[in-house]
C-alpha cells in the first residue's frame, strides 16, 4: 500500500512538473511573438514620423498663399507685362 501511495505522488508531482513546462514553453511563445509584433510597429511608427517630419519641413519652406492674393498678384504681373 505504501509503494502504491508513493508511485501516486510519483505520477502526481510528474504530472505537475510537465505542465510548469508547457505552460513556461507556452508563454516563451507568446512573448516572443508579442515582442516582434511591437518591435515592427514601434518601426513602422518610426518611419511614419520621419516621413511627417520630412514633410513639416518641406511645408516650413512654402507659404501658403490665400485664393484672393494670387490672383491679385497673376492680375498685377500680367499688368506689368503690357
Amino acid at each position: 500500500m505504501n509503494k502504491r501511495i508513493k508511485k501516486n505522488e510519483h505520477k502526481h508531482l510528474a504530472a505537475v512538473v510537465y505542465d510548469r513546462a508547457v505552460r513556461k514553453e507556452i508563454e516563451k511563445k507568446i512573448k516572443s511573438k508579442y515582442l516582434k509584433r511591437i518591435d515592427y510597429l514601434v518601426e513602422a511608427n518610426n518611419e511614419l514620423m520621419y516621413e511627417l517630419e520630412q514633410c513639416e519641413l518641406e511645408k516650413i519652406g512654402n507659404v501658403s498663399i490665400p485664393y484672393s492674393v494670387a490672383d491679385r498678384i497673376l492680375l498685377e504681373e500680367n499688368g506689368n507685362e503690357n
